[in-house]
């Protein structure tokens, strides 16, 4: 390094040309950098759980869904309408959008007769009456998928859904929506919006704001402690240029390797400038030590370089380690951070050995201020004093770490979207109004792959959603639910139909819906479950995400279909009592609060009246009705040709009817009585006929359907309608029965198929925390590796494996004392206070250094260890305190980030500065003086040439 260090101050002209051509590229690409803080983006692109979410973005028109909360008055008037249903519109029109839903363009179901009317919920461009207004808003609070969903339940908020496209430029899309906001913002209309693509582009303003203030400040603060402490224009100016410098290499190759900064990111450039000051502190404080005159400049500075070089040097390691360290994370931002920090760091050691002496070569020498003794006096006492009470310091600080490590069961690994900002910010504010009423805009949602026509994967559907209400996530949707709605509205029960083709039917009534597509594929191979969190900490939505795949995982995801038509013996009765058993549970929780077995026998009772009413038993009860149709049908007033066999034909007719047979099967059996018959003229007699006779066993059954219907609703306690108990009854008769287990032997019946899906939970809250947990591996592993390389750097630095390691002792002690004091403050470890633990390692072990380092020389001049305490305090305990004032007040600029982790990072790495400080001037040579260093003292003596 001293050859080094000579070429530098003979060729000055050469090292300052190279450093600013080398500046100037580097700024050419920094000032392209942009900002982009998007929490979707923390993840790798190839992990399991990106992937699913990203497929399922692109199954469902897209996953980043922003929220657009319009507040007024009353949203139930026709001003109010009008201003939703062009905000609307307004949304709907901007490129990258792929769907938006409000209260105004929302698909509503009525009944039309017999048919299914599906429309907007509000006519567009209709002024309502009063009254009408008045209706409008008793049908919607009256229903759950607008209350509460759409329209606040005091009806003052509106909420505008705006799906993304998967594929959007998600800036440019909300800058575009943010300009319709603005323009339509104020009046009696005020506008929120948030949801993961506006809180993005939020951070990455306030990341941008951030930036611009706090860069200024911590420079300007940076240069006060310069000119604090060396009071002269060149010790504050050239440590401060050069300081500058690197952070424009560091974020000139950030941009240049094609980054975008995160908003944890920005913290790199503030954390440079107050680290890296402290190289040229060092060399300032070095070079005012060292040179005596302008004659002696060159000589001198390079002696001073060599002096200062290798603690520097070895001090830049250790902190590219800790930084380093980082790489190995699993998220983005903090590998990010990591890599171009310790690029940074590297830099700013580079320009202090090449940028800073080149200078100060080229400039006349001018002495520093004279300082007083008195300052190196009182660490010199403080030594004394140190040394005299070693035991002491030990144990008070021993107690207030075991006092930390006490608070570590309180330590929480969190990510909370809304704590990222200020409570009164307007993004905050935002977050906290949906919340509170609307039950959140965060989605959750559930992935379904199987038969979205099987009313048992409707069914599973139901009861997921079912589930989610239950654990606070709030109006689940899917196509289930609109099957449901559809249900409901024309037949009378809310509930999905009992089989496919009636399912099928519904929803034909449903297919070219936009809105639709939201919650499943064209093929109906695949659906989507849609819910709403108001959790925004990830370890609050781990926790509702855990019951929810805990649920899903004894969810049944198969069932068999048993076909009554063809189905016979065992197999028969086992779909019979199979279906008896389930609609007996259903009913029964429709009637009563808390059936117990004596209503569930009377509803039992009434099923198998509604099911043993057969054909045969209604022909026996209707004997002459039956017969008296059948003469009337095959009489000549109305048969178009003539029976061969009158009477034999009437009584077959009667016959077949009795034992359940078909029309056709009476079509064939006419043939044999009627030889001369056309038998296409038969086949159509005996459609006619059993159609009319149908008709009639349909309306018995339907009358001791409303009989039976009409006694249990007497008997329960329950609101109830009569349209919805009967369309459960009615489902005693259907030719489909699901059953989640079978026999082998029968599970192999013609009469049985299976129906069976996978199901998936997917959407921000999952991956917010699996970004938590990755948080943790990554905490521990890059808080280990850093561990390692400074103890391996300062072992090989002091070549003493217990010296090297007791040097390392005050910065563990640093990271425990930061710990306990996150678990007390209750501030969790997020992306951003991660990361603490490393930056506290790779920088503050510089004092540790730096102490180490001049007590190795000094023990090599004495060989009293309270001397070389006393020689050692007196020539750096005044650097230090600089340095980790300096590093301290840099981090302190960042409390005023707009961002929360960031200001807590900012607080807590100052925080961290000075305790590492604190215990490398006192706790460590307190435990030099304990341990007394007889082995460190011989080498010292036999390598103190070497080391100075």
């Amino acid at each position: 390094m001293e050859r080094l260090n000579r070429y530098v101050v003979e060729h000055p002209w050469l090292f300052i040309g190279i450093n600013v051509v080398i500046t100037l590229i580097f700024a050419g690409f920094a000032s392209g950098l942009i900002i982009d803080d998007d929490m979707m983006n923390y993840l790798p692109e190839n992990d399991p759980v990106v992937e699913t979410f990203q497929e399922v973005g692109d199954l469902f028109q897209g996953n980043a869904v922003g929220v657009v909360m319009v507040e007024t008055d009353n949203v139930f008037t026709n001003e109010a309408l009008q201003h939703i249903g062009s905000l609307t519109d307004l949304c709907t029109r901007v490129e990258g959008v792929s769907s938006v839903v409000s209260l105004t363009n929302v698909m509503d179901m009525r009944p039309d007769g017999d048919m299914l009317q599906v429309e907007s919920l509000v006519e567009e461009n209709r002024t309502y009456s009063d009254g009408e207004l008045a209706d409008l808003r008793e049908y919607v609070m009256g229903k759950e998928m607008y209350a509460g969903n759409l329209v606040s339940e005091d009806g003052r908020f509106s909420l505008i859904m705006v799906k993304l496209a998967s594929d959007a430029d998600n800036k440019t899309v909300i800058a575009e929506l943010e300009e319709i906001i603005d323009k339509t913002d104020g009046g009696q209309f005020r506008h929120y919006r948030t949801g993961t693509p506006f809180v993005a582009v939020d951070g990455d303003r306030s990341a941008k704001n951030d930036l611009r203030n706090l860069l200024p400040t911590v420079i300007f603060l940076v240069v006060a402690v310069l000119f604090l402490t060396f009071r002269t224009v060149r010790g504050t100016v050239i440590p401060a240029v050069a300081v500058v410098v690197s952070v424009v290499w560091a974020m000139g190759l950030l941009a240049l390797t094609g980054q975008d900064l995160t908003t944890v990111g920005i913290a790199i450039p503030v954390l440079l400038i107050a680290v890296g000051s402290a190289y040229g502190i060092h060399v300032m404080s070095e070079y005012y030590a060292t040179v005596r005159s302008e004659e002696t400049k060159k000589e001198d500075l390079t002696q001073a370089m060599n002096q200062v070089g290798m603690p520097i040097f070895l001090s830049c390691l250790t902190t590219i380690a800790g930084f380093a360290s980082l790489v190995t994370a699993d998220l983005s931002p903090i590998k990010q951070f990591g890599l171009y920090t310790a690029f940074g760091v590297l830099a700013a050691f580079i320009t202090a050995f090449t940028l800073i002496p080149a200078l100060l070569a080229v400039l006349r020498y001018r002495p520093g201020v004279l300082r007083e003794k008195s300052t190196s006096a009182r660490f010199a006492n403080m030594a004394s004093g140190i040394f005299r009470n070693r035991a002491a310091v030990i144990t008070v600080v021993a107690i207030i770490v075991i006092a930390a490590i006490s608070q570590f069961p309180r330590l929480t690994f969190d990510t909370d979207l809304a704590g990222f900002f200020r409570p009164k910010s307007p993004t905050r504010i935002a977050i906290d109004l949906v919340n509170d009423n609307f039950g959140g805009a965060n989605p959750l949602h559930v992935h379904i792959q199987g038969d979205m026509k099987s009313p048992f994967v409707l069914r599973q559907m139901q009861a997921v959603g079912d589930f989610l209400e239950s654990v606070e996530a709030v109006h689940p949707i899917s196509y289930a639910t609109l099957i449901e709605e559809a249900n409901h509205t024309i037949n009378g029960p809310a509930r999905i139909p009992a089989t496919r083709n009636q399912v099928a039917s519904l929803g034909l009534f449903l297919e070219g819906q936009e809105q639709v597509r939201d919650y499943l594929t064209p093929d109906y191979s695949q659906g989507l479950i849609v819910a709403r969190v108001a959790e925004t900490k990830s370890t609050k939505m781990a926790g509702i995400n855990e019951q929810i795949r805990t649920f899903l995982d004894n969810l049944p995801t198969s069932a068999y279909v048993i076909n009554q038509e063809i189905a016979s013996g065992d197999l028969a009765e086992l779909a019979e009592a199979s279906l008896i058993e389930s609609l007996t549970d259903e009913i029964a929780q429709q009637l009563w609060e808390n059936p117990d077995s004596a209503h569930k026998q009377q509803v039992r009772i009434e099923l198998v009246k509604l099911l043993d009413y057969s054909q045969p038993v209604f022909a026996q009860e209707y004997k002459l009705d039956i017969a008296d149709t059948i003469e009337d049908n095959l009489s000549g007033e109305n048969l178009w040709f003539e029976l061969d066999n009158m009477s034999e034909s009437q009584e077959l007719a009667w016959e077949m009817f009795l034992q359940g047979a078909t029309a056709e099967e009476l079509a064939i059996g006419w043939e044999e009585v009627n030889p001369t018959c056309d038998p296409f003229d038969l086949e159509d007699a005996a459609y006619f006929l059993w159609d009319d006779l149908d008709w009639m066993y349909q309306t018995a059954r339907q009358a001791l359907l409303h009989t039976a219907a009409s006694h249990l609703l007497a008997m329960g306690n329950k609101e109830l309608s009569y349209d919805a108990l009967a369309g459960t009854l009615r489902d005693i008769w259907v030719d489909e029965v699901y059953v989640t287990d079978l026999p082998a032997s029968l599970a192999k019946d013609p009469a049985v198929r299976r129906d069976e899906f996978e199901v998936q939970l997917t959407g921000p809250p999952v991956v917010y925390e699996v970004t938590t947990a990755r948080l943790q591996t990554s905490q521990w592993r890059s808080l280990s590796i850093s561990l390692v390389l400074v103890a391996l750097l300062l072992i090989l630095q002091l070549r003493s494996l217990p010296m090297g390691l007791i040097a390392c002792t005050p910065i563990v002690l640093t990271v425990l004392i930061n710990f306990g004091t996150m678990a007390v403050t209750g501030i969790p470890l997020d992306v951003a206070t991660t990361m603490i633990a490393s930056v506290a390692i790779g920088t503050g072990v510089d004092y540790s250094i730096h102490f180490a380092n001049r007590l190795r020389r000094a023990l090599g001049q004495s060989g009293s260890l309270e001397a070389s305490l006393q020689l050692t305090l007196g020539q750096v305990g005044r650097a230090i305190t600089a340095n980790a004032l300096s590093v301290a007040l840099g981090f302190l600029v960042l409390t005023l980030s707009s961002t929360v982790t960031i200001a807590q990072f900012g607080g807590l790495t100052a925080l961290t500065m000075v305790v590492s400080a604190v215990l490398a001037l006192v706790f460590l040579p307190a435990l030099y003086a304990v341990t007394g260093s007889a082995d460190f003292i011989a080498q010292s003596r036999k390598k103190e040439g070497v080391v100075r």
